[in-house]
């Protein structure tokens, strides 16, 4: 039997961090899905184009900083196809140039990717 004198008491500045963090997390994640689900229907605007579109969209779901041709191989798309995909989202203001290393050009899920540092700034 645990004796009055042995129970340790968590201080309160530690249960109301972990509580922040939580909700911090919880923000976070349904601005994400809303995030999402809105530039799902913008990609659905494009009609045709749509399909290719939205596979590079599902890829960057997963990978928010990218370059073409991993994209492509892991799409089972050409460059070409992927290049399309995506000067579409670019029209869409969904992605933009991130870096440019050596001959590869990486690009961005942009507001995604400020989500995902939101909170992180120094």
């Amino acid at each position: 039997m645990v004796q009055p004198q042995e129970i340790h008491r968590v201080p309160l500045r530690s249960v109301l961090e972990a509580y922040e963090g939580v909700t911090s997390a919880t923000h976070t994640a349904k601005a994400i899905l809303t995030l999402f689900g809105e530039d799902q229907i913008k990609i659905l605007s494009l009609g045709r184009a749509a399909g290719s579109v939205q596979q590079l969209h599902t890829y960057m779901e997963q990978n928010p900083i990218f370059a073409v041709v991993p994209a492509a191989q892991k799409l089972n798309q050409t460059p070409t196809t992927t290049r399309a995909a995506l000067k579409r989202l670019m029209k869409l203001d969904i992605v933009k140039p991130y870096v440019k290393m050596g001959r590869n050009q990486y690009y961005t899920y942009k507001t995604y990717l400020a989500l995902l540092s939101e909170g992180t700034e120094l």
